[in-house]
């Protein structure tokens, strides 16, 4: 990208030669003395535009960078998720799958009950 910056810099910066000698021939007659009455307020316009697009780009830069920087400290506040997150969350799934177990085992237990005969006593 560098590259084909330089080039277009080196055609600009050229062409910007040879038409400031072509105007500068053109301009020492009478008639281009100075700037129409239109040209100057137009110009003076739009050099302010390009003042206020340029603020306006900085304040939304530094308010990105701003924001960035809120986030980062926001992200180093924050405790790291070392092994005891690690360890709870086994731990939290085990004990979920031991009350599956344990509430197998009951009604396991419950239908075995259901179908054993009555004892008969002597």
């Amino acid at each position: 990208m560098r590259g084909r910056s330089a080039a277009l810099g080196v055609v600009v910066g050229t062409a910007s030669v040879v038409a400031t000698a072509g105007v500068a021939s053109a301009g020492t007659g009478a008639v281009a003395a100075g700037a129409s009455a239109v040209e100057a307020p137009v110009g003076v316009a739009a050099v302010a535009l390009g003042a206020v697009g340029l603020v306006a780009g900085l304040v939304r830069r530094r308010r990105a960078a701003v924001a960035r920087a809120r986030t980062e400290a926001e992200a180093a506040a924050l405790p790291e998720a070392g092994p005891l997150a690690e360890a709870a969350a086994t731990l939290t799934g085990a004990a979920a799958t031991l009350t599956e177990a344990a509430t197998t085992l009951t009604e396991a237990a419950a239908a075995q009950a259901a179908t054993r005969p009555a004892a008969t006593g002597a």
